[in-house]
């Protein structure tokens, strides 16, 4: 499975409109789209990931500016938000995930990610376990996790 993004297309496509949909990345996306204007990528992924909530809120201090809304940063706002979002919808209980190289797909950004589910029933992505899955009224399947990916911590 493969979609990576055109590397000059810095747009994000739009957030889905179930109002079940909580992530917690919503804000920095929400900014990213009003900075956009009217422009949205014409990808609609069908898999979305959300970092562990409190390690985005934390990605840098409180009383400092937050890089990713700056725009000189938009680059890498983009390529933060789509290392979360996969093109394909990510089946909970894909058999692959159980076999001894996981479910390989790519991300929005072309990174590999990886789908794993242990002996005991839980699942990662990247080494990062699920802590929550929910599938959305338009069918898109969302994971939030315990932690961060791609180490966007030390990025930002």
């Amino acid at each position: 499975m493969s979609a990576k993004c055109d590397d000059h297309d810095l747009n994000v496509p739009s957030k889905p409109t179930d109002a079940s949909f909580r992530s917690s990345i919503g804000n920095i996306w929400e900014h990213a789209l009003r900075k956009q204007g009217e422009a949205r990528s014409a990808i609609v992924p069908k898999t979305l990931i959300s970092p562990d909530d409190m390690q985005v809120v934390n990605l840098v201090p409180q009383d400092a500016g937050h890089p990713l809304y700056v725009e000189a940063n938009k680059a890498l706002r983009t390529e933060f938000l789509k290392d979360y979002m996969i093109l394909e919808p990510i089946d909970p209980n894909d058999a692959r995930m159980s076999s001894a190289d996981g479910l390989i797909v790519e991300n929005l950004s072309g990174k590999s990610m990886i789908f794993k589910k242990s002996d005991d029933g839980k699942t990662s992505v990247n080494g990062v376990e699920i802590k929550r899955q929910m599938t959305l009224s338009d069918g898109t399947q969302t994971y939030s996790l315990k932690g961060l990916l791609f180490n966007h911590r030390e990025k930002v």
